[in-house]
């Protein structure tokens, strides 16, 4: 068995076992894991603003891609919570899609 091999075998056990939330795009549904909320200020129309990022990570098998700009939602309890993704990244090991979002 190959590093990324192992590496994707603990990842998949890490959703399984970790509490995967739900997450929509369009209608297809992922399971992910989400990151607690981080603020940080961005230079907008007259000074900083806050703004709350999250990072919420799919399986590449799941999801191999997601484009700037795309909505998604996240189960937060009862009630979905849109996003839109500012940025994504691949794992070095290309088993882990990583979206930073922030709100709607």
């Amino acid at each position: 068995m190959t590093m990324q091999e192992m590496m994707a075998s603990d990842l998949a056990a890490l959703f399984k076992s970790d509490m995967p939330i739900q997450c929509k795009i369009g209608a297809a549904e992922y399971l992910v894991l989400v990151d607690d909320l981080l603020t940080e200020e961005l230079e907008a129309y007259g000074g900083p603003e806050a703004v709350e990022i999250q990072r919420v990570h799919f399986q590449t098998a799941d999801l191999a891609a997601i484009e700037n700009g795309s909505k998604l939602a996240i189960k937060s309890g009862k009630h979905w919570k849109s996003k839109i993704v500012v940025s994504s990244l691949t794992s070095s090991d290309g088993n882990e899609l990583i979206a930073t979002v922030r709100g709607d």
